[in-house]
């Protein structure tokens, strides 16, 4: 019966009965207090909640690059002026460097994502936790590949008043379900509620997400089989000639080719699709997504072939 669902409409409220608490069952998951979590749906609006709460006109944001696109998007949506710290050589970030940059332009936020995207660089708690400490500004710190790699700030989100964790439950083996989650202190979680659309994350979702979040031998199991499948493609790939491979810490490869623009050609044309930055420092890069064993398999003869 419809009365079980909830509809979103002008003329009739929501039906909220059966809205699950996500934002306990996460607490659970992850050790931190459910008065530090918000739940939303989908990274790109987090990002957008974000930019209401904290980011006005005039205001300046640093992002190191390349990053997720979406900061960028929204950034400039509110008119803000985009500071951009570059990777330096091997696609490093150098937190000196960025703390220099933050003194010079005096930011409202920096983002930055770990393992960095999508050069896959796993940025060191003590890094970042340096950054938190000197920069004085907001900081977002994106975790949504943390359950693969393993690295985290989330005990430490009452000891910053400047830390915004972002988290997602997209990102081990559940791409569809787009349940993504702020962690921060009380005081900044309470502003962002401000900006966030009450109940707007889907009932069907919100069943489904609880259903993985309270079973961890799920997220185990599929952790576990991602990273088989990354060892094995990325023993494939660093025996390949003519490419350097960017060690992973997520369910993607950045793979420097001599001759990248070509590989991709090849690669599209028997309907495998990869990633192909066309410009700046990963312009000979394409970005490979880790399969199950057969699809890394059919990838390997492909660029065999290239």
């Amino acid at each position: 019966m419809v009365e079980d669902t909830v509809i979103k409409s002008q003329d009739k409220p929501c039906v909220l009965e059966n809205r699950v608490d996500l934002c306990h069952l996460y607490s659970q998951y992850t050790g931190i207090d459910k008065e530090c979590i918000v739940a939303e749906n989908g990274l790109d609006k987090l990002v957008q909640v974000i930019a209401n709460t904290f980011i006005h006109k005039t205001d300046k944001i640093i992002m190191v690059s390349p990053d997720f696109s979406m900061y960028k998007v929204y950034t400039q949506i509110n008119s803000t002026k985009l500071e951009q710290q570059h990777l330096v050589k091997d696609l490093h970030l150098a937190s000196e460097d960025l703390l220099n940059k933050t003194r010079e332009i005096e930011p409202k936020s920096i983002f930055v994502v770990c393992p960095e995207h999508p050069e896959d660089i796993v940025i060191c708690k003590g890094e970042l936790e340096k950054i938190l400490s000197s920069c004085g500004c907001l900081v977002i710190v994106d975790e949504a590949y943390f359950e693969s790699c393993g690295e985290t700030l989330i005990k430490n989100v009452n000891k910053y008043n400047n830390l915004i964790i972002l988290r997602t439950c997209s990102r081990f083996g559940y791409a569809d379900i787009h349940t993504d989650f702020f962690i921060a202190n009380e005081e900044i979680r309470n502003k962002l509620l401000k900006a966030k659309v009450s109940s707007n994350t889907e009932l069907l979702t919100e069943k489904i997400t609880a259903d993985i979040v309270k079973n961890r031998t799920i997220i185990e199991e599929n952790v576990s089989r991602l990273k088989f499948d990354r060892e094995n493609l990325l023993h494939e790939l660093q025996n390949m000639t003519g490419v350097k491979v960017y060690l992973a810490q997520s369910n993607f490869f950045l793979v420097e080719f001599e001759n990248a623009e070509e590989v991709n050609k090849k690669l599209v044309s028997r309907d495998i699709k990869v990633k192909r930055y066309d410009e700046g420092d990963l312009k000979n890069c394409l970005k490979i997504f880790v399969g199950n064993s057969e699809e890394n398999r059919i990838l390997i003869e492909a660029l065999k072939e290239c």
